[in-house]
């Protein structure tokens, strides 16, 4: 049996280099261990890595942990067991995918979050979809982990609805957490092949959000590729605050670009999409006065070719 195997593993090393209590703590868990107590043998192991976490004595906690069963203890001590000795991260990866199938046989989403983001930490290989579909959908979890627990999930998705709305998740996090550069190519490629007219309606603010800080991004030094960006922008969120700062940026784009006429009819539909005035009508009505103040009368504003 793979646990005992671990188990035997942990046990038969002899211990040496610890001070006398950790010794001690050693012996008791070696004995609990050794009698199927194996609560008892977690409780003896914890005390003698705390006076001195050598790889045997993660290694024998780890296997404790296994037969207890408590899947979390087994987690953290091979963990630690690969970060203490190079040599061993295969027994400890071994011993984290155990955790992981016991975990999941449980429905102990919670513990199966924890194990299976140490796997990820020390042999990414290894780490199941099945195991993150079921952690992300059932677990709350930090954008850092969602950003490297969901493209697992979408490889394990059932179906394209389910796979639709996990890359959709995706995009969301990578818009909050790297870039909104990686974001929005998901967005795209989630709004042109999805069926779901809910989950479109979801993820157009998200596109129009990461097209308009783009805008922003490129407009003092590429004017013509913020345009892009702000147009992209206006078609996603055309009735929103989104969409409608976009046209002023449009409209600012335009300007710098020389295109005053273009300009001015962006900073009017701002302007005017709205019934109830608002800042970013005053923001469009004082781009538009600027416009006309910087024109002589007898001037007439054509776009640059």
């Amino acid at each position: 049996m793979r646990i005992a195997g671990l188990a035997l593993a942990g046990v038969l090393m002899t211990a040496g280099g610890c001070g006398p209590s950790a010794d001690a703590h050693e012996r008791q868990g070696d004995r609990a261990y050794s009698e199927s107590r194996f609560a008892d043998a977690v409780a003896a192991y914890r005390l003698a890595v705390r006076s001195g976490g050598r790889p045997d004595l993660w290694a024998k906690l780890g296997s404790a942990g296994l037969r207890v069963p408590d899947y979390a203890v087994a987690a953290e001590a091979y963990r630690e067991l690969a970060a203490s000795d190079a040599l061993r991260v295969l027994e400890a990866t071994q011993g984290l995918d155990l955790a992981a199938e016991g975990a999941e046989r449980a429905d102990d989403f919670a513990t199966l979050r924890i194990v299976l983001l140490s796997l990820l930490s020390i042999a990414p290989e290894w780490a199941n979809g099945t195991y993150a579909l079921k952690v992300v959908r059932h677990v709350e979890t930090t954008p850092e982990e969602r950003l490297a627990l969901l493209p697992l999930a979408v490889a394990a998705a059932p179906d394209r609805r389910i796979a639709d709305s996990l890359l959709g998740a995706y995009a969301d996090v990578l818009q909050h957490t790297e870039s909104c550069r990686k974001g929005i190519r998901v967005y795209r490629s989630v709004l042109r092949r999805t069926e779901s007219s809910r989950l479109a309606e979801e993820l157009v603010g998200g596109r129009a959000a990461c097209a308009l800080e783009l805008g922003w991004e490129r407009l003092g030094e590429e004017p013509w590729a913020a345009e892009g960006w702000f147009l992209e922008a206006v078609e996603a969120a055309p009735e929103t605050d989104v969409g409608r700062m976009a046209l002023v940026g449009l409209g600012q784009a335009r300007s710098v670009q020389g295109d005053l006429i273009g300009a001015a009819l962006a900073y009017q539909a701002a302007a005017t999409s709205t019934t109830d005035p608002d800042s970013i009508t005053i923001l469009a009505m004082e781009k538009l006065n600027e416009i006309a103040a910087a024109q002589s009368p007898g001037d007439v504003m054509e776009p640059t070719p």
